[in-house]
């Protein structure tokens, strides 16, 4: 969704991408309004991961379809976007901890969505 907190070229997804990226399809979204008119937005419910939410992550019963929100590792989303989201969640960290980068968080969210629904 553009803004993008990265540059969006195609070799650079695909290197990112690695074995993957032949599994899917991104999809690119010239704003929010734009993600939130686009058919993926009516699949599922959206997922806000934020190091200011309470429950984990963890606790959520995913389902097929949702859509998980990650914003700016130094600014999050804005007040709009988490307001537009159906639940909010964290990954829990050691109290040292500030946060995680963004690529992690994603992996983390992934395999814990893959763990439950199991695909």
């Amino acid at each position: 969704i553009e803004p993008c907190g990265f540059p969006w070229k195609e070799k650079a997804i695909n290197r990112v991408a690695l074995d993957y990226g032949a599994q899917v399809t991104p999809q690119r979204h010239s704003s929010w309004d734009a993600f939130l008119a686009a058919p993926i937005r009516r699949q599922g419910r959206l997922i806000l991961l934020s190091t200011k939410a309470n429950l984990p992550l963890s606790s959520i019963a995913i389902k097929p379809g949702d859509i998980f929100v990650l914003g700016q590792e130094s600014a999050g989303v804005p007040a709009q976007i988490a307001a537009a989201c159906d639940l909010q969640a964290t990954i829990p960290l050691a109290a040292s901890a500030r946060s995680l980068n963004v690529a992690i968080t994603g992996a983390i969210a992934l395999a814990e969505a893959r763990r439950q629904v199991g695909y």
